[in-house]
């Protein structure tokens, strides 16, 4: 039947127009917290529209338009996911989101510092800073709380010589023999990273006591 006979049969029912064109999108559906949200728009079809909006939580703005049948959106520093839909030429396509991925961040840091006997000193929590001193032989803990993250990553600087990252667990633990710098990182979706927690620990070294040794001649006579 055709569509005249066929809205007669079903009179009942709402029809909605077909578009003579059809909309493509060739960008990413998820972006990196505080991006640029860019939307390409490629229009196919035997009639193309002159305009394009985009709607959004009922704000409607425009796509630039970039040759015949392209058209772009552009939006800084987004934050949340976004979810609209497209109107051209009265003709309504959607809904889509694009997925905002949060980038990953510290939630906690705990250091704890096990010291040599020979020291004295008790063991117990350290203040997180960036610059540590510590006795030779001391063994530090540290307790890595984070959120969004998918990896932590560490990075060691001895004598302005950077280790490649190695991954790592949340519980780091460290040996202390020589004076090293430590960078932590994390690494969220998509590749996200975020600042860095660099410490800078120096050594106290193990000085053992002196020991003055003299040793003196037995003199004697032996005697008749």
């Amino acid at each position: 039947l055709g569509e005249g006979i066929q809205r007669m049969a079903h009179f009942t029912k709402t029809y909605v127009p077909q578009a003579p064109f059809n909309i493509q999108f060739s960008n990413p559906w998820e972006i990196v917290e505080g991006s640029t949200l860019l939307l390409t728009l490629n229009i196919e079809g035997k009639l193309l529209p002159e305009s394009v909006e985009l709607w959004s939580e009922g704000q409607n703005k425009k796509f630039r338009k970039t040759g015949p049948s392209s058209f772009v959106f552009r939006k800084e520093d987004v934050r949340e996911s976004v979810t609209f839909w497209v109107k051209a030429a009265g003709f309504e396509f959607g809904p889509y989101e694009v997925r905002v991925i949060k980038r990953p961040q510290w939630e906690a840091i705990e250091l704890y510092a096990d010291y040599p006997d020979y020291t004295g000193e008790v063991d117990g929590p350290l203040a997180v800073s960036s610059g540590l001193s510590v006795p030779e032989g001391t063994m530090l803990s540290w307790k890595l709380r984070t959120k969004y993250a998918d990896k932590l990553w560490l990075t060691k600087g001895i004598n302005n010589s950077w280790s490649q990252p190695t991954e790592i667990g949340k519980n780091y633990q460290l040996f202390v023999k020589s004076p090293v710098e430590l960078r932590f990182l994390l690494q969220g979706k998509l590749g996200a990273v975020s600042d860095t927690i660099a410490t800078s620990i120096a050594v106290i070294p193990d000085l053992y006591p002196n020991l003055d040794v003299q040793s003196t001649a037995d003199s004697f006579k032996i005697g008749t």
